[in-house]
């Protein structure tokens, strides 16, 4: 008989960050009756580099809604312990010269793990489908130097237990003239001297790059240099969590991985793909 695979998705969000629906209960349900064996709740930690009056809206929850996003999160995993394993997890964005703010507010909360993300150069969101434009205006090669030099920066700061999305810079689907691979590299040698994980993120898929993140190529990178991964949806929705882990397992597996990464306390722990 087939071993069934052990589940786990460590990257969704809720309501309150304002770009994605529901409630973290109806994340939690999702995954039950889904069959997974742990879900990791990991909403935007609020923005805090932008003054108010040039933010986007909707981007991240709001500094006063963070203590009831944990309170509840911690509930739902005390709820739910005899039928799911429920990660309290955070999505944090590496900026320059605030990793001493950041660092002290997420010693505050119980966090099972911290997923360190890059989505802002500057002020600019180049996550964000309402700032594409900006793309105009510059040098994609330049972007996309400046983009690895923060996630390697983000690696270096001890800050995360991984580094979601590793490549989400390709979203919108601008691509460099110029090799990119010692970039990519001293990012990932980065990762792996600070002892993190590179995380594996399905919604890539559903953007308009249509790929994964990171790409197969950095994935083989990551073996190469024995980085440890993790997996997770970026679900914005209910109904998206899980979306396509499982057949990762399978891609991640071709690819010579033989596990991934689970989260406790910030301390990281095996789960076998075999």
């Amino acid at each position: 008989m087939k071993r069934q695979p052990y589940l786990v998705d460590y990257h969704t969000h809720n309501y309150r960050c304002g770009h994605a629906i529901g409630e973290l209960r109806e994340y939690v349900e999702r995954a039950v009756e889904l069959g997974f064996h742990e879900i990791g709740l990991s909403d935007h930690f609020p923005l805090f580099h932008i003054p108010a009056e040039r933010r986007l809206p909707e981007i991240t929850m709001e500094m006063h809604q963070l203590e009831e996003y944990v309170q509840e999160a911690i509930a739902l995993k005390q709820e739910f312990a005899q039928q799911i394993d429920v990660k309290v997890g955070i999505e944090a964005d590496y900026v320059p010269e605030w990793e001493d703010y950041l660092a002290n507010q997420l010693r505050q909360y119980p966090f099972d793990y911290v997923l360190g993300s890059v989505h802002f150069i500057g002020e600019w969101d180049h996550s964000d489908s309402r700032c594409t434009h900006e793309w105009d205006n510059r040098d994609v090669d330049q972007v996309y130097r400046h983009y690895y030099a923060l996630v390697k920066a983000a690696a270096e700061s001890k800050i995360y237990d991984s580094i979601a999305h590793f490549d989400v810079i390709k979203r919108f689907n601008h691509h460099p003239t110029s090799d990119m691979t010692e970039n990519i590299r001293e990012a990932l040698l980065a990762v792996k001297a600070a002892n993190i994980c590179v995380e594996v993120n399905t919604s890539g898929e559903f953007m308009p790059v249509k790929e994964i993140f990171p790409s197969k190529t950095i994935l083989h990178m990551c073996k190469e240099l024995d980085i440890p991964i993790t997996v997770g949806s970026d679900s914005h929705r209910p109904h998206n969590v899980g979306t396509n882990i499982e057949r990762i397992y399978g891609e991640l597996r071709d690819l010579g991985f033989t596990e991934i990464a689970g989260f406790d306390q910030r301390r990281r722990y095996r789960i076998s793909l075999l």
